[in-house]
């Protein structure tokens, strides 16, 4: 299929969102005669008694952590690495996945157990950015062959390394973890990426940014640590194939058609990729207020309480696979 190019006035509006209600009335403007997803908010009672109870879900940190803004410097490293699993392979042209166990997040994790094996993780077994650092890049080069976005990920673990961006963050900590919990807003994650640009800032709708204090904030209320929550939802593949499943979105014959041929990659910068997340930060943010749960929760409620369940797994539509590290 031919996919649509976003228009520029949209992904401008989305970058200029102050606020999660800013970005969502972005999202409704969006979709509000979209030929390429349709959402049906009265179906969201079906979703409701998953999010009813919704508790954290534990996400730890490096045991080397001995903060809690460690614990957001895991995290922040952990997410802005995430995705980029989907590529066309050089050699067959076909759609590969990176995974593990079936699962993309799987495969990066095991990676970074293994960059933590051989010392090779940055701000914690190497700090620095300077001449020093070369032996350091070429391991972590070495590491890097053969995965896909090989080069982007190699400038976002450089970052990383940056003392000067570590006590930039540590700043952003401080001002998140104040007290005894943590408070987040949806500007934080435009700090962040700020701080770490090659991890957070070419996406629009600022999901790994937003998912970096998702994280946080899951392995703190795990522990029974107070948050409070105004960042929205990180937007990306899997909260749209509950919400289709469901029958919360449906999607146009051609963006089915898309999803369920394993020979297409989705343009991430597209319309259709862009009309199916917008309508599902519509759709989840909806949820939330109407659920009286927090996005961080519903978020993990729908995905954690779905990706094994039988008829999840044999009814719902494939996830979208994209040409980009935005997720």
């Amino acid at each position: 299929m031919r996919f649509h190019p976003m228009p520029l006035c949209h992904t401008r509006a989305l970058r200029a969102a102050a606020d999660t209600a800013a970005l969502r009335r972005t999202c409704e403007f969006m979709i509000a005669e979209s030929p390429h997803v349709s959402i049906h908010l009265d179906r969201l009672d079906t979703l409701e008694p998953k999010v009813r109870n919704a508790k954290p879900w534990v996400w730890p940190y490096d045991a080397r952590a001995r903060t809690e803004a460690d614990g957001l410097f895991c995290a922040a490293t952990n997410a802005a690495m995430n995705g980029g699993y989907w590529y066309r392979s050089t050699e067959t042209g076909d759609v590969t996945q990176w995974q593990t166990r079936g699962s993309g997040s799987a495969a990066l994790q095991d990676w970074l157990d293994a960059m933590r094996e051989k010392r090779l993780l940055p701000g914690w077994d190497h700090v620095g950015i300077g001449p020093d650092a070369e032996p350091w890049r070429q391991a972590v080069a070495a590491m890097l062959e053969g995965l896909p976005y090989a080069d982007h990920r190699r400038q976002v673990l450089e970052e990383f390394a940056d003392p000067e961006r570590r006590a930039a963050l540590d700043l952003l900590a401080a001002e998140v973890l104040a007290g005894a919990g943590l408070s987040v807003e949806f500007g934080h994650a435009d700090r962040l990426a700020d701080i770490y640009p090659a991890g957070f800032r070419s996406d629009p709708m600022r999901k790994k940014a937003i998912l970096a204090f998702l994280l946080v904030a899951n392995n703190m209320g795990s522990r029974g640590l107070p948050v409070t929550w105004n960042a929205g939802f990180p937007a990306d593949y899997q909260l749209p194939r509950v919400c289709a499943w469901k029958g919360v979105l449906g999607f146009s014959s051609a963006v089915n058609a898309a999803l369920r041929d394993p020979r297409t990659l989705m343009p991430i910068a597209s319309e259709e990729v862009f009309h199916i997340r917008a309508a599902t930060f519509v759709a989840v943010e909806t949820l939330a207020e109407r659920s009286g749960v927090p996005s961080w929760l519903v978020d993990g409620a729908l995905f954690m309480g779905c990706r094994k369940d039988p008829a999840f797994l044999a009814e719902a539509p494939p996830a979208m696979r994209v040409d980009g590290t935005w997720f």
